[in-house]
C-alpha cells in the first residue's frame, strides 16, 4: 500500500511542475501585456480570476492528494471502518464544493492556445520567473520538511509536498503580482541604469545636431510617426521608435539599440494610459518639437475621464512650449481646440486640418476624393501654396494623419513638391485598414490594431466605398471605455447598419467578456433596421472568420474588415 501512495504523489508532484509551468508562463504573459504594470494587471486579475476559477479548482485536487493517505493513516491507527465512513463523507463533501465551483473554469482558463503577441522572456520576465519560482517552492519544501524530520515520516511528507505545489500552482497568478513587488528595487535600479545611459547617447546625439520629435495622440500617434519617417527620409537621416514602443522603457530601448551616429531626426511615439505618463517620457527625452494627432475616448478604464485625457496628451505641448519648440495641433479636433484654447496663446502653434469648422492658420487638405483605389487631395500651405497629393492609402479619414506629415516635413525645410512621389509611395501601419488578399474572390480589409470610436466609424465608412462587393465586418467591438462602453458600441451597432454592412459577425470571447459588446452593437444594429438573420456571434475569431470565408455564401467579392483584435489579457 505504501508503494501505490508513493506511485500516486510522484504523479501528482509530476502534473503539478508542468501546470505550474504552463500557468506562471501565461501569468507573466499577462503581466507584461500589462507593461509589467501591478494596477493593469491587477485589473486583468479582478476581470479574470474570478470567472476561471483555477484556484478552487487547484485546492480541490491539492485536498484530495492527501485525502487517500490521510484516511489510510485513520485506518490503520483506529482499525473502524465506520470512522472511515464518516471521514470519507465529511471529505467528499468538501472536495465536491471545490469542484463543482472550479473544475468549468480551470479548463477555460487552461484552453486558451496560441497567442496574437506572444511572451517575450526578456531579462526582466526572466528575473520576474526566477524570484516567482524561489517563491513558490518556498512553502512546498516546508511541508516536506516538517513532517519528514519531526514525525520522521516521509510519505506524509511527499504528500504534503504534491499538496503545497498544487496550492502554491493555483495561487501563481498572484504570485507574480507578489514576486515582482519583492524585485521592484532591482527592477528599479536596472530601469536607472538603461535610463541614463539612453540620455548620455541622446545628449551626445543633440550636440551633433539631432531634434527630437514628441508624437502623442489617442489614435493616429502610429501611422503619423511612419508617414513622418518616410517624408522626412527624403531630406534626413530619421529614426523613430519601432511598432507601438511607445513606454519609456521601448523609448530607451529604441534610443540605446536602433539609434545611429548619423542620425538626424528621432521621431518619438509617446503612449499613456495614465495622468502624467505623457510627461515621464518628455522629461526623458526633452522634445523639441511635437504632434499631437488626436483627443478622445481612449483608456478611459484607467484614465477615468476625458479631461484627463486631454490633460494627459497635453503634457507634451507643456513640454515643448517650455523648450520653446513647434506644436502642431489637429484642428479637426474639438478636445483639441478646446485644450488650447483653455491656455495662453502661443506663438508656435502649427494647425493642420481637413474640415472648415474653424479658420486657423496653417495647413489645410481639401478637394478629397476617395475610392476605394485611393485618396486624392489638395494641400494649401500657410503661405496659400497649393499642391496636389494622391496616395494609395484608402478612406478620406487618413488624410488627417497624412496632412499632419505632411506639415511637419514642410515646417522642416523640405518643399510640398519634393513630397509628392513619397506619399504615394506610402502604406498604412501594419494592421491598420491594410488591404490583403485572402484568397480566390476574397479581400481582407485589416483594421485589427485596438480600435476606437472614431476609427471604428472611419472604417465602416471606407467599408461603404466598396460598392460591388459582400461587406462583411468582423469584431469583438471596443473595449477600456469605462462607463462609455456600452454606449460606443451601440454607436457602432448603428454605423454598420447606416452605411450598408451586409453581414456583422461579433467575436464574444471563450470567457463571455465580450457579452457586453455583442449586445450593445446587436442593439445598435437593429435600431438602424438591421437584419437579426445577418447577425452571426461566435466565442473565437477563428470561427468568426472561418464562418466569414465559408459561412456566407455569395457570387460577389467579399471584402472582409477586421475591426479590432484583443490581445491576451482581455
Amino acid at each position: 500500500m505504501e508503494t501505490v501512495f508513493l506511485i500516486l504523489f510522484s504523479i501528482i508532484i509530476v502534473s503539478a511542475i508542468f501546470a505550474f509551468r504552463s500557468l506562471s508562463l501565461y501569468s507573466i504573459h499577462m503581466f507584461q501585456l500589462s507593461s509589467y504594470k501591478r494596477s493593469d494587471y491587477k485589473r486583468w486579475l479582478s476581470k479574470n480570476m474570478p470567472r476561471q476559477n483555477i484556484i478552487p479548482t487547484t485546492m480541490g485536487f491539492a485536498f484530495v492528494s492527501v485525502f487517500f493517505l490521510l484516511l489510510y493513516r485513520i485506518y490503520v491507527y483506529t482499525r473502524s471502518f465506520t470512522v472511515m465512513c464518516a471521514v470519507i463523507a465529511i471529505v467528499a463533501a468538501v472536495f465536491a464544493f471545490f469542484l463543482s465551483d472550479g473544475i468549468a473554469g480551470g479548463y477555460r482558463f487552461i484552453e486558451k492556445a496560441g497567442s496574437k503577441k506572444p511572451l517575450v522572456m526578456t531579462s526582466r520576465a526572466k528575473r520576474l520567473l526566477c524570484t516567482h519560482i524561489i517563491f513558490t517552492f518556498i512553502i512546498p519544501a516546508a511541508l516536506f520538511f516538517i513532517p519528514f524530520f519531526i514525525l520522521k515520516d516521509l510519505l506524509l511528507a511527499i504528500a504534503f509536498l504534491s499538496g503545497g505545489l498544487l496550492f502554491m500552482t493555483a495561487l501563481t497568478p498572484y504570485s507574480i503580482m507578489l514576486s515582482s513587488i519583492l524585485i521592484s528595487p532591482v527592477e528599479k535600479a536596472v530601469a536607472s541604469s538603461f535610463i541614463n545611459d539612453a540620455k548620455k547617447k541622446l545628449s551626445k546625439m543633440r550636440e551633433n545636431g539631432l531634434i527630437v520629435i514628441g508624437i502623442t495622440g489617442s489614435y493616429g500617434k502610429t501611422s503619423v510617426k511612419f508617414f513622418l519617417r518616410d517624408l522626412l527620409s527624403v531630406k534626413y537621416q530619421v529614426c523613430a521608435t519601432p511598432s507601438s514602443f511607445n513606454t519609456p522603457m521601448g523609448v530607451v530601448r529604441t534610443i540605446r539599440e536602433n539609434m545611429k551616429g548619423n542620425d538626424r531626426i528621432f521621431l518619438c511615439e509617446m503612449g499613456a494610459r495614465n495622468v502624467g505618463d505623457i510627461k515621464e517620457l518628455c522629461d526623458m527625452v526633452e522634445p523639441d518639437h511635437g504632434v499631437i494627432t488626436a483627443v478622445g475616448p481612449q483608456h478611459l478604464e484607467t484614465f477615468g475621464d476625458i479631461s484627463n485625457v486631454k490633460k494627459t496628451k497635453f503634457e507634451l505641448f507643456d513640454s515643448v512650449t517650455k523648450n520653446g519648440g513647434m506644436i502642431f495641433l489637429n484642428a479637426d479636433d474639438e478636445n483639441i481646440r478646446d485644450e488650447e484654447a483653455s491656455r495662453n496663446s502661443y506663438e508656435k502653434i502649427i494647425w493642420y486640418q481637413t474640415g472648415d469648422e474653424v479658420e486657423v492658420n496653417g495647413y489645410k487638405a481639401s478637394d478629397i476624393k476617395a475610392d476605394q483605389s485611393g485618396t486624392s487631395f489638395v494641400v494649401t500651405s500657410p503661405k496659400g501654396e497649393k499642391t496636389v497629393f494622391a496616395m494609395q492609402l484608402i478612406g478620406g479619414y487618413n488624410v488627417i494623419n497624412v496632412l499632419a506629415a505632411i506639415s511637419v516635413s514642410s515646417v522642416m525645410g523640405i518643399e510640398l513638391s519634393e513630397l509628392i512621389v513619397p506619399v504615394r509611395r506610402l502604406r498604412p501601419a501594419e494592421h491598420r485598414m491594410c488591404l490583403r488578399p485572402g484568397g480566390d474572390n476574397v479581400t481582407i480589409v485589416d483594421d485589427a490594431y485596438n480600435s476606437n470610436p472614431v476609427g471604428s466609424r472611419a472604417a465602416v465608412m471606407t467599408m461603404a466605398l466598396f460598392k460591388d462587393g459582400e461587406k462583411i465586418v468582423v469584431t469583438p467591438g471596443m473595449v477600456e471605455l469605462g462607463e462609455k462602453q456600452e454606449e460606443y458600441n451601440e454607436a457602432f451597432g448603428r454605423y454598420m447598419a447606416e452605411f450598408h454592412m451586409d453581414h456583422i459577425i461579433l467575436v464574444a470571447g471563450t470567457k463571455g467578456l465580450g457579452e457586453k459588446n455583442v449586445n450593445a452593437i446587436k442593439k445598435g444594429a437593429l435600431s438602424e433596421g438591421f437584419d437579426e438573420e445577418r447577425i452571426f456571434v461566435f466565442n473565437d475569431v477563428k470561427e468568426a472568420i472561418e464562418y466569414a470565408y465559408k459561412g456566407i455564401r455569395s457570387s460577389r467579392h467579399k471584402f472582409i474588415l477586421l475591426e479590432n483584435d484583443l490581445p491576451e489579457n482581455y
